[in-house]
């Protein structure tokens, strides 16, 4: 499956702690991508392709890039059947769709993360594309939907990393909100923030 690393160093470009400056992110995976490209390590070219597309998503803001070097990436994963890292780049693309408003396409591409979690059964991946399978559900109106993915991730709370169960119980209470259900909003809000 997906080890902690992969999913802790995928989960730092979403989160708003201090980062490197930008252009010593960029510059950094530019260049590992330039290495790996010359010594032929397939492998090491598509984790800076998607490096690149992460920065290019979260802290460039240009998802025309982001996506080039997302798909880049996603094309030597195929290639090289390298299935747990397919997983984080459907997850990184459909977070692309998200951001533009194509919650039909970001959809897609979680469910696509979901088949292939299913034959490696990551845990904390599972958890990862359920939050943003609720997310988007929550975006296109579908709350029960949005409810059912969240539970999910609930259903493992004593297995999957606290994060995405405070994440989990976090957008819950925004469920709520938009029901008007403002005794359950502070209930879940609470149990959030005391993760």
């Amino acid at each position: 499956g997906q080890s902690e690393a992969d999913i802790s160093h995928f989960l730092s470009f979403f989160n708003n702690t201090s980062q490197p400056p930008l252009e010593n992110s960029l510059h950094n995976a530019a260049l590992r991508l330039e290495q790996a490209t010359e010594i032929g390590d397939a492998t090491e070219e598509a984790q800076a392709l998607k490096e690149l597309g992460l920065l290019h998503l979260r802290r460039v803001h240009d998802y025309e890039k982001a996506m080039d070097f997302l798909i880049r990436a996603l094309a030597i994963e195929d290639s090289l059947s390298l299935q747990p890292q397919r997983a984080l780049t459907y997850i990184a693309i459909a977070r692309v769709f998200e951001v533009v408003g194509d919650y039909f396409k970001s959809a897609q591409f979680l469910e696509q993360a979901l088949k292939i979690n299913e034959e490696e059964r990551d845990i904390n991946a599972l958890a990862m594309i359920m939050n943003g399978l609720g997310k988007v559900k929550a975006s296109q109106g579908k709350l029960d939907e949005a409810f059912s993915h969240y539970a999910v991730v609930l259903k493992y709370r004593d297995d999957v990393d606290k994060n995405f169960e405070a994440e989990a119980l976090f957008n819950i209470g925004h469920l709520y909100t938009s029901q008007g259900h403002y005794a359950e909003v502070l209930s879940t809000h609470k149990k959030a923030l005391a993760i």
